[in-house]
């Protein structure tokens, strides 16, 4: 899994994201709302409360300090725009070998 800092300005920094297929994110929060834009592949949201699906094309505001998880069923290529000083917290990841 690759999640890489690419930008950061007075008001934003954007994370890019590279998951393979079979990768997941095990329930974490943010500090800061995100917004997601996924470039390729598929992925689920997980919250307590509903489920997302993320494709090409897709956007999602992902609410800061909401625990969600993050399971990919194709390769993710995504972005993430946080604050500035916007933190992801408690992540664990797996990626399939």
């Amino acid at each position: 899994m690759g999640l890489e800092e690419i930008c950061k300005g007075g008001f934003h920094k954007v994370l890019k994201a590279e998951i393979p297929a079979g990768g997941k994110m095990e329930e974490h929060y943010t500090t800061s709302d995100a917004f997601v834009v996924v470039v390729d592949g598929n992925a689920k949201l997980i919250f307590k409360d509903k489920q997302v699906d993320l494709c090409a094309g897709s956007a999602f505001l992902i609410p800061g300090l909401k625990p969600h998880s993050l399971i990919v069923s194709s390769d993710l290529k995504a972005f993430f725009t946080l604050a500035p000083m916007g933190k992801i917290k408690g992540v664990k990841t797996n990626t399939k070998q």
